[in-house]
């Protein structure tokens, strides 16, 4: 049977307690950031038309698909291409599209 060093034990449950606040405290601030956006998003698509908001969708979706043979050609997998096609304000502000930025074009 082995001896258990009960202070190194205690030192180490304190640290994984540290380490454990730390990582909580990082996903409710991060939790907390990507509600902001979106209420963000919400608020700037819903002045927008259906029109601007396809033309928005395609410039995304025309980026993507840029990026995504780049990292075909230079060798890296390629990246999945969204093929949402919803174009409701709601719709697209919950699937987490950064309309925001791409309606100030």
């Amino acid at each position: 049977m082995t001896q258990v060093n009960w202070k190194d034990r205690i030192s180490t449950l304190h640290t994984e307690a540290k380490h454990l606040r730390a990582q909580r405290n990082r996903v409710s601030k991060d939790l907390k950031s990507a509600m902001r956006k979106n209420k963000r998003i919400m608020e700037r698509a819903k002045g927008l038309s259906e029109v601007d908001i396809v033309q928005i969708l395609v410039m995304k979706r025309a980026k993507t698909a840029t990026s995504a043979l780049g990292a075909t050609l230079s060798g890296d997998p390629p990246v999945n291409v969204d093929a949402r096609e919803s174009t409701s304000a709601p719709a697209i502000a919950a699937s987490g599209d950064d309309v925001a930025a791409d309606a100030e074009l």
